[in-house]
């Protein structure tokens, strides 16, 4: 038995996949410092089962896989794989070469293999038993490790004496049997102590017995009661339900009468319903009326205001027309003409703010009526901020006319007496106007709460603008998450993507012959590509198919023999080939009866999910296997049909 081939992959600075062949004799593994030559060392110890991170000089297990260079990014897992030639049969398996590998994800998980079929760490140990190749081993010495040995202490030299002796499997197996016989005893004792404690329940539990059977014996007493009960329950149930009857016919015929009731309520209805929309329309138009109605009112708000500006000017100026009357008195003949015409064009005025009053006592009266509709100015708040801008125009336009107004009195106070006259009726009018104007104050306050109030409302609204402008910032930043976890996640299925479609994982053997798919026809796909099934079965499946599960398919034998010609031509190794046309159709699950065993799921073979020109294949790999639910039923239904499943 010698080390025929060591392949590397991901482990430590081995980016690449590294393949490094050795013959008999010796062999060397030369190069400067820093090359990787104790990575080699390294990758051997670590396929043998090494669990010390620092023994492969690192700090977690996790620093064996590739980290990275600033031009290459890190690997997703480490490989090493270790073929030895196994003619001499060494190793007990029944196999001229053994390849032995593990691989190891940066999440922790890890897996080994013999002849690519997944195993245990200790069915690697137990296989180099008493070789001298195991991790342990004398056949592996690092760097420092021959001080080590040869200063170490007398137990730790002894392992290595008892290692090429031959003597450790022998040893392990006793300690192992020793455990076991340990366990043994302590299970013994546990089920004597159990057997003494079921004892003393023995007596209670009889007397529970025999109360049981009494509580039986009266239970049957009462069942018979409670037909006999039944029977005259039954009889008068049944002249209830003829009473019923009788009274179910009478409401039957109240129930129709009350049906056409309700056919005439409802043809009632519906011309209430049009006489009804009459009536809003009606509304609709009084609705009209009423909002011309307003705007008339404000114009003639606006005239009353107006002549109260006016009539304020007049009180201010009131007194420096009295001083200027003396030296106007010449000029008062001369302006009667004049005054006259004022008076008339006053006359006038007065005519129309009495004619305005009568139309505000007219709309006033009717806005009253309709004050209800009127409340739905509040939610104008726009209008009324343009109708203020309107009305400050307006106040420069009445200023302007005023200052006029003011010339042309100035030139008319020339008459005192008749002027005197005229102040007297224009008080009364004044007071008068005040009134109004009290009222048209009234108005603007309430304008001035309702923009007030529409302020409020705008500060909630842009409060609530603010809360939406939030949750959009928080909605984007858990996009932006999502994003990046989609990123992530589309990277690992591209890395998946092209693990799977380079078929890593597998045997080279099997590598090379998927390699030539496109160029080969005839080669169907490995076997766990054309199985499918559900992920609660993957597990079981798996572990019935065994090493079968990288068996390669192909459609006759023919393309079979010319795959095994080639590996042979090349040297690529072994493989297994399945022919459809040398299948046939399988086997059928013939024990039906074990289907309807305790924890019994189904066959394996009708548990996977295949195309129709695979079934055979199904049913000849798995098509003696059962899928039951765990171990306990299994070996019952094992021993039950003598192993035959």
């Amino acid at each position: 038995m010698y080390l025929k081939r060591i392949e590397i992959q991901g482990f430590k600075s081995f980016a690449n996949p590294m393949i490094m062949d050795f013959d008999e004799g010796i062999m060397g593994i030369v190069g400067p410092n820093g090359s990787g030559k104790s990575n080699v060392a390294d990758a051997v110890r670590w396929v043998l089962g090494e669990q010390s991170a620092k023994a492969l000089r690192g700090s977690n297990m996790q620093d064996v896989i590739f980290a990275g260079t600033q031009n290459r990014r890190s690997q997703g897992f480490a490989y090493a794989a270790l073929t030895m030639d196994n003619r001499d049969h060494t190793l007990d398996i029944d196999f001229d070469e053994v390849t032995v590998s593990r691989r190891l994800y940066r999440s922790g998980e890890s897996e080994y293999r013999i002849n690519d079929t997944i195993c245990r760490m200790k069915d690697v140990h137990e296989l180099f038993y008493d070789t001298g190749i195991g991790r342990e081993g004398y056949s592996i010495i690092g760097q420092g490790q021959v001080d080590a040995v040869l200063s170490g202490k007398p137990e730790d030299r002894r392992e290595v004496f008892d290692e090429a002796a031959g003597i450790v499997k022998y040893k392990r197996r006793r300690n192992i049997a020793q455990k076991k016989f340990d366990e043994g005893k302590q299970n013994l004792l546990r089920i004597t102590d159990i057997c003494s404690e079921l004892e003393h329940r023995v007596g209670p539990l009889k007397e529970q017995s025999e109360k049981a059977k009494e509580y039986l014996a009266l239970y049957e007493q009462l069942k018979k009661a409670e037909v006999g009960s039944f029977v005259l329950e039954y009889g008068e149930l049944d002249e209830r339900l003829a009473a019923l009857s009788e009274d179910t016919a009478a409401v039957s015929a109240q129930l129709d009468e009350a049906r056409e009731k309700t056919a005439s309520c409802r043809e009632q209805y519906e011309q209430l319903s049009k006489e009804g929309g009459k009536l809003e329309e009606q509304l609709a138009l009084l609705a009209d009326e009423l909002s011309k109605a307003a705007l008339e009112k404000e114009t003639q708000d606006n005239q009353a205001l107006l002549l109260a500006e006016q009539i304020r000017s007049i009180e201010v100026n009131n007194e420096t027309l009295k001083e200027r009357a003396g030296a106007i008195a010449g000029e008062r003949e001369n302006k009667r003409s004049e005054l006259a015409g004022y008076t008339k064009e006053k006359t006038e005025l007065n005519r129309q703010l009495d004619a305005a009053d009568d139309k505000v006592e007219k709309y006033t009266s009717r806005l009253e009526d309709e004050d209800d509709e009127l409340r739905q100015m509040e939610f104008a708040l726009t209008e009324h901020r343009n109708q203020v801008i309107e009305y400050l125009n307006e106040k420069s336009f009445l200023q302007s006319r005023r200052q006029r107004y003011e010339t042309m009195l100035e030139q008319g106070q020339v008459r005192g007496a008749e002027r005197s006259r005229q102040e007297e009726i224009l008080s009364g009018e004044v007071s008068a106007r005040r009134d109004e104007e009290d009222e048209y104050r009234r108005e603007l306050k309430q304008a001035e709460e309702a923009l007030a109030s529409g302020e409020r409302e705008e500060k909630k609204l842009s409060k609530s603008l603010e809360r939406r402008e939030s949750n959009l910032a928080k909605a984007g930043e858990r996009r932006t998450e999502v994003t990046r976890d989609l990123s992530v996640n589309e990277s690992r299925l591209e890395s998946l993507v092209n693990m799977a479609e380079r078929y890593e994982g597998y045997g080279r053997s099997i590598r090379k012959v998927m390699e030539q798919k496109g160029s080969t026809p005839g080669i169907l796909g490995v076997s766990a590509d054309l199985l499918h099934t559900e992920q609660k079965y993957e597990t079981a499946l798996e572990t019935a198919l065994g090493g079968s599960i990288q068996n390669i398919v192909t459609d006759t034998e023919e393309t079979a023999k010319k795959l095994i010609a080639m590996l042979k031509r090349n040297q690529w190794g072994r493989a297994t080939f399945l022919p459809l046309d040398g299948i046939g159709k399988g086997y059928d699950f013939r024990e039906k009866a074990a289907m309807k065993e305790p924890g019994a799921i189904g066959a394996a073979s009708d548990l996977v999910q295949v195309e129709p020109a695979y079934e055979g294949l199904a049913k000849y790999l798995l098509g003696r296997v059962l899928v039951v639910d765990h171990l306990d039923h299994a070996l019952a239904i094992a021993r039950k049909y003598r192993h035959s499943l």
